[in-house]
């Protein structure tokens, strides 16, 4: 039987019952602030293993605010599964962590089944399931610029590819706002970090 996996941030325990209760869940992965930062997330968490004891539950702990973290590890976990249907409450906790769990969940389209708020009168309003458009020499290109490959020149021996291919792929990153500066000063936005690492596959 496939498995059905529900990801979801927690900051007080109303929302993520609510959506669990409403599902038929066999794993459950919480997103929360580290450890001993938020009693109220402490104890939401143990409310929600005390309230679904017989639900798999396993908890990514990290600063709200490093959102690359949260997705990188969202992704990660994503990607351990084989065979499952995954869906992804976007309702709780902080909006740092619903963009983080959004942006995990466009990196592995074909992995994740769905997307949702979950509205207090019942329901879920479904949000549209995104990729990130990019071929794969334009990943190549970010990759090398997050290590460090800050000229077109430098991309250029890198990619092995010509140089008016580099402008290109350089260019087009630049209009998707996933890269910025001249062709000698080249740097990733924090939207190309992001994708960078999640899109990793070394």
């Amino acid at each position: 039987m496939t498995q059905q996996v529900l990801i979801s941030a927690i900051y007080t325990s109303e929302n993520v019952a609510r959506a669990v209760s409403r599902s038929a869940v066999d794993r459950l992965i919480l997103i929360g602030d580290k450890q001993g930062a938020s009693t109220e997330v402490d104890q939401s968490i143990e409310e929600i293993r005390d309230r679904f004891a017989g639900i798999e539950i396993s908890t990514i702990r990290e600063s709200p605010y490093d959102m690359e973290r949260i997705a990188s590890r969202v992704a990660d976990i994503i990607d351990k599964f084989e065979d499952a249907d995954i869906s992804v409450n976007l309702t709780p906790g902080r909006k740092t962590q619903s963009f983080a769990q959004m942006f995990a969940a466009y990196s592995r389209p074909s992995k994740v089944d769905e997307l949702f708020y979950q509205r207090e009168e019942g329901g879920r309003t479904l949000v549209p399931s995104l990729s990130i458009d990019m071929n794969e020499n334009e990943l190549q290109a970010l990759h090398g610029v997050v290590d460090g490959g800050s000229t077109t020149q430098n991309l250029h021996s890198e990619l092995d590819v010509s140089q008016p291919m580099v402008y290109s792929y350089v260019n087009s990153l630049r209009d998707s706002g996933y890269m910025e500066g001249d062709n000698q000063n080249l740097s990733a936005t924090d939207a190309g970090s992001l994708v960078s690492r999640l899109l990793r596959t070394d």
